[in-house]
């Protein structure tokens, strides 16, 4: 059986591009991190949030050039990359901190990290939607970022949606 195949088995669903092709409120302020440098959006699916990144997805159906698992970016070098952003990607990894650390890995020094994610300390019942694994937070991704990776926050709050209840948290962090 293949990595691919695995991961869909393990997550229990197929994702393969079953989206609009318009860009949600997270994406949007994730855009705002991609105008310049080399950029990273893991997990980009069928719509990259912004036409400067590179997008890099597991999915054969996706629009991404680089067809991996985000979970090991060696196609990169250490501090090759000026930005990564991800929407709704980093709550399926059950060990969501070791795939922190791999994506700021590739991060130069003063690059940014902009990470969206649904809010599960808003709204515990997201562990058990789409094959979750962990539930994320403001709280949750603060600790990670500013004490297990030591990154200099510099945004931090939960994205208006249309849906009053849906809430997303989006951090954004400059590696230090």
């Amino acid at each position: 059986m293949n990595d691919k195949q695995q991961l869909y088995d393990y997550w229990g669903v197929d994702y393969r591009v079953k989206r609009a092709k318009r860009l949600t409120e997270e994406e949007k302020e994730l855009s705002k991190y991609c105008e310049k440098g080399k950029v990273l959006d893991i997990g980009c699916g069928g719509m990259k949030c912004h036409p400067n990144c590179i997008g890099v997805d597991i999915h054969e159906d996706s629009v991404a050039e680089i067809k991996a698992d985000c979970t090991n970016l060696n196609m990169f070098k250490d501090e090759e990359v000026d930005a990564i952003v991800s929407s709704h990607t980093l709550e399926h990894m059950p060990d969501f901190i070791s795939v922190l650390k791999e994506w700021k890995r590739v991060l130069k020094v003063g690059g940014i990290m902009a990470i969206a994610v649904p809010d599960g300390e808003k709204k515990p019942k997201y562990i058990i939607k789409n094959s979750h694994k962990v539930n994320l937070g403001l709280g949750t991704l603060r600790m990670v970022f500013k004490y297990l990776l030591g990154m200099k926050i510099i945004r931090l709050e939960n994205i208006k949606k249309n849906n009053p209840n849906k809430f997303v948290a989006l951090i954004v962090a400059v590696k230090r």
